[in-house]
């Protein structure tokens, strides 16, 4: 991966907040749409869901699940140039009485103070999505395979950990066309 797919790709997962994950429940496909959290090292993310949510029953039961993170088409214009990553990702549980619990709740309401309130609620968990591999296309004709590794890469272990959402302007990009 050249250093440009590597900046589209960090700004990708950076700049979209939403994913959309792909469970089987009761042997059959289900998809979801969640807001996420970047993990610092950018190997996964933070989903925390409610178990009245179908999706939450086969997250809980999976051991990989697919996701997808995609920017929007209308910053894009021709659907065909919409760049988006698709991953194979482990599940973990982050259970309250676990000792990461604070630090990985605290991560996702810096991203998404308005979901305080769910974190008192008792039906929601948390959960850490690790990437194992996946497919980035930065537009059409423009398409490549990434690893753990690559997505490690993206905060060299020498650079400060990325700020949280809200202390930071957003940015778009838009791939540019030939």
């Amino acid at each position: 991966m050249n250093s440009e797919a590597r900046a589209h790709l960090k700004q990708l997962l950076e700049g979209q907040r939403v994913l959309s994950i792909a469970v089987l429940v009761d042997s059959e496909p289900h998809i979801g749409l969640l807001p996420f959290a970047v993990l610092p090292d950018h190997s996964g993310v933070l989903v925390h869901v409610s178990t009245l949510a179908k999706h939450t029953r086969g997250i809980a039961a999976a051991k990989t699940v697919a996701v997808l993170i995609h920017q929007s088409e209308e910053a894009v214009g021709d659907p065909l140039q919409v760049p988006r990553v698709s991953l194979h990702a482990g599940v973990r549980e982050i259970r309250r009485e676990s000792p990461e619990y604070d630090e990985s709740k605290s991560r996702y309401l810096s991203r998404f103070a308005d979901a305080a309130v769910t974190f008192e609620l008792a039906d929601f968990r948390l959960f850490e999505l690790k990437f194992r591999d996946g497919r980035f296309v930065e537009g059409f004709a423009r398409a490549m395979d990434i690893t753990p590794e690559d997505l490690q890469a993206l905060t060299p272990p020498d650079q400060p950990k990325p700020e949280a959402e809200g202390q930071h302007e957003r940015r778009r990009w838009m791939v540019p066309r030939d």
